[in-house]
C-alpha cells in the first residue's frame, strides 16, 4: 500500500530540497542537502523514496520526478562524499536536461520508481490554450498568501537563505495539497476509467482519455496494434469543396443559393483555410460569419426580451459533430471503415442504450457509477478524442478532408435550418456552431415545429429546445441567459464568457465581484452600487446561487513572464519611491495606495523618430530620454489599472481595505451600458 504524499522540490547550484506533506493526514517530511553540509546524505533520501511513496504534484512528471529519477539512478551522485559536488551534479542535470533542453525527458513508465499523480497533466495545463502556473491556481483558490521563489534558481544561496526556500517550498506543497483536494472527483473518475480499460490513465487529460478510448476501440475492430498505425496520416495536397459539400444541402433564398454555388468551386491547401473559407453573410437581419471552425452571428451587445406572449427559444443540435461522422459515414482514409464502425458503435451505445438506462437506475449506485464512467469515457472520445484529432497532424487520426466535411457541412445545414425558420416567420436572434436562438409567436408554433421535424428527418439529427425568458448578450460567446420551463418558471441561469462567475481553473479570476453585480442587475434589477457596497457582509447570494468570498472577490492578479517585471510607484516627499515586486501579484483597486507598473525591456527595434514613438506608445511612461536627435532607449513602462491606485494583497490581512467602490461600479457599467 502506497503512502500518498503531496510533494515539491527546489534545485539550486548548491542546494537540493524535497518537501512532502501527507495527502490524507497532517504529517510532513523534509529533506535538504546544502553545499556546506559535512557529508552527502542523499542516500537517506533515496531509501525513503523507495519506501512505498506515491508522489502527488504539479508538473511533477515533467520536472520534479525526472530530477528524483536521475538521483535514484546515478551512482556517482549517491556515492559522492562531497555534498557540494552532489548538489552541483543535480543542478546541472536540472538545468541542462530539463530547463534549457528543447527535448522533453521521457521515462519509460515501467522504469518509474516512485508512482506519480500530476495535477498539471490531469487539467491539460500542458496545452498552450490552457497553460497556467501553480501561482495562478493559488490566486484562483483564494489562498491567504501568494508567494514566489525568494531567490533565482541559478543563484548560490547561503545556509540561512536556504531556510527561506524551505519555507516557500512548504507553502507550494500546501497549495498543491489544496488543489489536490479540489480535484478528488476528477482523480476518482480516472481511477474508475483506468480499471475499466485496464490501462493507467491517472495522469491523462480529458482529451487524452478520449483519444485512448477511441484508439482501443479501433484496435479491437481492426485487429491492428497501435504501433502498426501510430505514424500513419492522410495528407491532402488540397481540399476541394466540391468534394466536401453534401449534395442534399439546398437553399430557398437567392443570397444563400448564390453563396453555396460560389463556395462549392473553391479549393485550398491545409493551413490556408481562413482566407479561402471565411465569409461574411448578411441574411435574416443578421450578420453571419462563415468560418473554418463554425458558423456564428456577429452579435452586438444587447438585451433580448421576447415580445409579450412570444416564445424565445434555442434549437441546439445534440452531439452535432459526432452525429455528423455517423450520419455521413466519415473516416480517415488510412484507417478505413473500422474507424467509422467504432465511432458509430460508441455513439449508439451512449445515445440509445446507456443514457436511457441510467434514468431507470438509482443515482449513485454501483451500477449507475459503472454506466456513468462508460458514458463519460465515450463522450470524451466522441468530442476531443475524435473530431479534434482529425485536424491535428500530431494524431494518428489525421485527415483534414474529413475535418472539413464535418465543419463545413454542419455550418451549411445549420444555415438551412436558420433559413427555414426565418422564412416561416421566426425572428433570428443569434446562431453559433450548433444552435440558433429564435423568437416566434405561438400562432406559428405548428410551422416552427414542422421545420424542426423536417430538418431532423432530412439529416438524421436530434434538435433540443431550450426556452428562455431573456438573454443578455455581450458577444455571441458572452451572454447570460434565463432558462424557463414549459410553464414560464425560471429554472436556471446560464453564464458564458464575460458573464461567468465561477470559472475553470486556467481562466482569469479577476474582479469576480463585477460578474456578480452584473448578474444581479440583469436578473433582479439590483443596482451594482447595492451589491458592491454590501458585498463584504455577504457569505452567499441565494438569488443567483453563488458564494461570496469577501475581499478576494475584489482582487485581480498579474504575472510577469519572460523579461517583464512589475513594480509599484509611490509619490512621496517630492520624489517617486519604486519597489520591485515578485513575479505573481494580487491586488485590489483602492482610494489610496500605489501605482502598479508593468516594465518591459527596451525596444531595440523601435524607429528613431521621436514623434512616431510618442504616437505609437501614448500610454507608456518615460519611454525615451532624448537630447536633440540622440535617443537613449529606456525600459518600457505602462500602468496597470491606468489612472487608479491599488493596494497589493499577496498576503492576507483584515482591514476596511479602503476599496475604490466607484471603480468597480464603473467596471460593471462598462458592460451594462452596452446591454
Amino acid at each position: 500500500m502506497y503512502k500518498k504524499e503531496v510533494a515539491d522540490i527546489e534545485v539550486y547550484p548548491n542546494f537540493f530540497l524535497y518537501v512532502g506533506h501527507d495527502a490524507e493526514g497532517e504529517g510532513k517530511y523534509e529533506y535538504s542537502l546544502h553545499s556546506s553540509d559535512t557529508e552527502n546524505t542523499i542516500r537517506e533520501f533515496i531509501d525513503r523514496m523507495r519506501d512505498n511513496i506515491a508522489m502527488i504534484g504539479f508538473n511533477n512528471s515533467g520536472y520534479d520526478y525526472p530530477v528524483i529519477h536521475y538521483i535514484m539512478n546515478n551512482k556517482r551522485v549517491i556515492t559522492l562524499l562531497n555534498a557540494e559536488e552532489a548538489c552541483k551534479m543535480i543542478y546541472e542535470y536540472s538545468k541542462n536536461e530539463l530547463i534549457e533542453s528543447e527535448e522533453k525527458v521521457w521515462i519509460n513508465p515501467k522504469e518509474i520508481l516512485v508512482p506519480q499523480l500530476d495535477l498539471y497533466k490531469i487539467y491539460h495545463f500542458d496545452n498552450m490554450a490552457r497553460i497556467c502556473s501553480l501561482k495562478h491556481i493559488e490566486v484562483a483558490m483564494r489562498m491567504e498568501n501568494i508567494e514566489d521563489l525568494p531567490y533565482p534558481p541559478d543563484m548560490y544561496i547561503t545556509k540561512e537563505e536556504s531556510l527561506e526556500v524551505i519555507s516557500y517550498c512548504h507553502h507550494d506543497v500546501k497549495a498543491t495539497k489544496l488543489f489536490y483536494m479540489e480535484s478528488l472527483e476528477a482523480i476518482d473518475f480516472r481511477k474508475r476509467i483506468s480499471d475499466k480499460y485496464t490501462h493507467d490513465m491517472i495522469n491523462y487529460s480529458d482529451v487524452k482519455i478520449g483519444e485512448y478510448v477511441n484508439r482501443r476501440t479501433y484496435e479491437e475492430l481492426s485487429g491492428r496494434k497501435y504501433w502498426d498505425f501510430k505514424k500513419d496520416r492522410t495528407f491532402r495536397k488540397s481540399i476541394n469543396l466540391w468534394e466536401v459539400v453534401e449534395p442534399e444541402i439546398k437553399y430557398q433564398t437567392k443570397e444563400l443559393i448564390d453563396f453555396l454555388n460560389k463556395l462549392k468551386v473553391l479549393s485550398f491547401k491545409e493551413g490556408e483555410a481562413d482566407k479561402t473559407i471565411d465569409k461574411i453573410l448578411y441574411f435574416a437581419n443578421n450578420k453571419f460569419k462563415f468560418a473554418k471552425g463554425g458558423l456564428h452571428t456577429d452579435d452586438q451587445p444587447r438585451t433580448v426580451i421576447p415580445a409579450k406572449g412570444n416564445i424565445l427559444q434555442e434549437k441546439d443540435v445534440a452531439s452535432y459533430y459526432p452525429a455528423s461522422i455517423v450520419n455521413s459515414k466519415l473516416y480517415p482514409q488510412h484507417l478505413g471503415i473500422e474507424w467509422y464502425n467504432g465511432v458509430t458503435g460508441m455513439f449508439n451505445r451512449r445515445t440509445h442504450e446507456i443514457k436511457p438506462l441510467m434514468k431507470t437506475i438509482e443515482y449513485g449506485s454501483e451500477e449507475y457509477m459503472t454506466l456513468d464512467t462508460e458514458q463519460a469515457a465515450i463522450k470524451l472520445s466522441l468530442n476531443g478524442g475524435i473530431f479534434g484529432k482529425l485536424g491535428s497532424v500530431y494524431s494518428w487520426q489525421y485527415d483534414p478532408l474529413q475535418k472539413y466535411r464535418i465543419t463545413i457541412n454542419c455550418q451549411l445545414k445549420l444555415l438551412e435550418l436558420t433559413e427555414s425558420l426565418h422564412l416561416n416567420g421566426a425572428i433570428i436572434h443569434s446562431a453559433n456552431t450548433d444552435g440558433v436562438v429564435i423568437e416566434y409567436s405561438p400562432n406559428i408554433k405548428d410551422k416552427i415545429d414542422k421545420v424542426h421535424k423536417d430538418w431532423e428527418n432530412k439529416y438524421n439529427y436530434i434538435l433540443e429546445d431550450t426556452n428562455y425568458n431573456r438573454i443578455f448578450f455581450s458577444t455571441v460567446n458572452d451572454y447570460l441567459a434565463e432558462i424557463i420551463d414549459d410553464k414560464g418558471n425560471v429554472t436556471k441561469h446560464k453564464y458564458k464568457g464575460d458573464f461567468e462567475i465561477d470559472k475553470e481553473w486556467h481562466k482569469d479570476h479577476s474582479n469576480r465581484i463585477v460578474s456578480i453585480a452584473i448578474a444581479r442587475k440583469c436578473l433582479f434589477d439590483i443596482s451594482p452600487e447595492e451589491t458592491i457596497k454590501n458585498h463584504m457582509y455577504m457569505t452567499e447570494y441565494e438569488d443567483i446561487g453563488v458564494k461570496a468570498y469577501g475581499i478576494y472577490d475584489f482582487c485581480a492578479s498579474v504575472r510577469a513572464r519572460g523579461d517583464a517585471k512589475y513594480q509599484t510607484r509611490l509619490w512621496s516627499k517630492g520624489e517617486y519611491i519604486i519597489t520591485d515586486l515578485p513575479k505573481t501579484n494580487r491586488y485590489f483597486v483602492s482610494n489610496n495606495g500605489v501605482e502598479l507598473l508593468k516594465v518591459l525591456p527596451p525596444n531595440m527595434n523601435a524607429k528613431d523618430n521621436i514623434a512616431e514613438h510618442r504616437e505609437q506608445y501614448p500610454n507608456q511612461l518615460d519611454l525615451f530620454m532624448f537630447d536633440d536627435d540622440v535617443i537613449e532607449r529606456k525600459e518600457r513602462v505602462s500602468q496597470v489599472e491606468a489612472g487608479q491606485k491599488v493596494t497589493m494583497f499577496n498576503r492576507y490581512y483584515e482591514d476596511d481595505y479602503d476599496l475604490n467602490i466607484k471603480y468597480y461600479i464603473n467596471e460593471c457599467n462598462k458592460i451594462l451600458n452596452k446591454l
